[in-house]
């Protein structure tokens, strides 16, 4: 059997520090409309990288945007498996 130290955190985007993140994203991707045109302005600016610290970004805040910690929680979940 073996042993993983894995933790999360379930900040929603509002428990966010404003200085987590540079070039004041946080503050961008809080908003439904920064969030919007951000990621559209990235996605098209480099649509085929797989390894884009934008896109890092961008899918923290959209799992920040849902609406609870619980909500986070169990999207996270589904990442770790449950039968080993």
């Amino acid at each position: 059997m073996e042993i993983f130290n894995i933790h999360i955190h379930t900040f929603t985007d509002k428990d966010v520090p404003r200085k987590f993140l540079p070039l004041g994203l946080v503050r961008i991707l809080s908003s439904k409309v920064g969030y919007a045109v951000l990621s559209k302005a990235l996605n098209f600016l480099n649509p085929l990288s797989t390894k884009n610290q934008f896109k890092k970004y961008l899918k923290f805040a959209s799992t920040g945007k849902l609406k609870s910690q619980k909500e986070i929680l169990k999207k996270c979940m589904v990442q770790y498996p449950w039968d080993e």
